[in-house]
């Protein structure tokens, strides 16, 4: 569901450990911090503004994947992976 709204979301990584961007419906913010090998997204918030369900449930499991980051990787093609418990993103450049 994430794939088919792709275009729509955005992630940035600020220096001074905060992170932000666009799901497929409301932006979101929260903080980011590294430990070891470990990446963390703390205190993640979206804004709730209505939008189709399929979307809806699109940012919502956007939302939860971010939450659930526990490290990254960079790809062979220089792209970002968030690992999740669950699942990861693919992040790229634009």
């Amino acid at each position: 569901a994430i794939v088919a709204a792709r275009d729509a979301v955005t992630l940035r990584f600020a220096p001074d450990g905060v992170v932000g961007g666009r799901g497929p419906c409301n932006p979101f913010g929260g903080g980011w911090a590294l430990g070891g090998e470990g990446l963390a997204l703390t205190r993640l918030a979206a804004t709730t503004m209505a939008c189709p369900a399929p979307l809806m449930r699109a940012e919502s499991r956007l939302l939860a994947l971010l939450a659930g980051v526990q490290r990254f990787e960079i790809g062979a093609d220089g792209a970002l992976v968030l690992v999740a418990g669950d699942g990861r993103l693919v992040a790229r450049r634009p």
